[in-house]
């Protein structure tokens, strides 16, 4: 609260017993403002005079109040009693009230008797209220969740057709998914029954001559079962497009180029590399060929467009390979290069060493 300027100051003055009295009768701001004190002298005169702070009159609760806690919001009862909406949600709380929510569904017999008759999404749908609300409820009541088809629980004797015929066939007799039956035979730790239908010589005949593929639709058997039974008879699978690498192809690895290995062998450039790789036999490149002696001693002989014209390297690699060695271009000679070529050679000299 502000200071009315029309009051003087009494800073620094001492109290007067009028003044003592005034006090915890008002707020403290009120009674610094009304005689012309800082709120921090009437602060401290307080506190040592031991008097305590001002305090309105709380004002009781009706039995009528009470009555209405719980029945509309904290918020809109602390308007409609003139109280602050601290002090009604204490009341409530001391009361063992539970608060009111307006959204919050209250459940009639007539809406808990069709839990569990239908799915939860169309009874959410039905009731207007959401999914989790419809779930939560029918747990709370026990009711089990509604399925479209009942489940049908196991006797003794359909447990005893487990591992002794195979899943499909018991399906088949007991009217269940196949899934169910593969289920319940796994849960019961009992093993797959064998299959009843035993290879014959024709078929096994036809195991590695062609695709697994092709084998099982001709014998009408499935694909796992052929390759499990070819795997068995330790026969290589067939594949038309991949070809066994004989010895004389592994011969050409890294002797010339994966391309016209390819082109020779028949096998894909991928396979090459791949097999390549897996030896560890590094690739050669024929524009990284290394450099004959022949080669080296033309190098400051004659121009460096020459020496790549005869030797069949680039440019770039001819000039890189003369100023390595320390040599002088022919072409470019000028008596100011000199320096910068014998600088160029004792550092040649140099790196050999090491």
């Amino acid at each position: 609260m502000k200071q009315p300027t029309d009051i003087p100051s009494r800073a620094g003055t001492r109290w007067t017993a009028q003044e003592d009295a005034l006090l915890g009768t008002m707020p403290d701001e009120l009674l610094a403002a009304r005689i012309g004190r800082p709120l921090s002298g009437v602060l401290t005169r307080r506190h040592d005079l031991n008097i305590q702070k001002f305090a309105p009159k709380v004002r009781p609760w009706t039995p009528e109040e009470d009555t209405l806690l719980g029945t509309v919001p904290d918020k809109k009862l602390a308007r409609r009693l003139k109280r602050s909406y601290d002090a009604v949600a204490g009341r409530r709380l001391n009361k063992g009230i539970r608060p009111c929510n307006p959204k919050r569904r209250i459940w009639r017999p007539e809406d808990e008797k069709i839990l569990g008759t239908r799915p939860d999404q169309q009874i959410a749908m039905l009731l207007k209220c959401s999914v989790m609300a419809i779930k939560n409820r029918r747990k709370k009541l026990g009711i089990p969740r509604w399925h479209a088809k009942k489940i049908k629980p196991w006797t003794s004797e359909e447990d005893i057709l487990l591992g002794r015929k195979s899943d499909p066939e018991v399906a088949r007799i007991l009217g269940r998914a196949l899934e169910s039956v593969r289920q319940r035979r796994r849960r019961l730790r009992i093993r797959r029954a064998p299959s009843a239908q035993l290879w014959k010589k024709k078929e096994l005949a036809l195991l590695g001559t062609m695709p697994d593929k092709k084998v099982a639709h001709l014998i009408g058997r499935g694909l796992p079962a052929v390759r499990a039974r070819r795997k068995q008879l330790g026969r290589a699978p067939c594949n038309p497009v991949w070809k066994p690498w004989t010895q004389n192809d592994k011969l050409l690895l890294g002797k010339i180029p994966d391309t016209e290995v390819a082109r020779r062998t028949g096998h894909p450039a991928g396979s090459v590399k791949a097999l390549r790789c897996k030896f560890g036999i590094p690739c050669i490149n024929p524009r990284n060929r290394p450099w004959l002696a022949q080669e080296d001693a033309l190098l400051g002989q004659v121009s460096d467009r020459e020496a790549a014209r005869r030797t069949g390297h680039t440019f770039a690699a001819v000039r890189t390979r003369r100023i390595a060695r320390g040599l002088r271009d022919p072409s470019t000679h000028h008596p100011n290069n000199q320096g910068i070529t014998q600088t160029a050679r004792v550092k040649h000299e140099k790196r050999t060493q090491n």
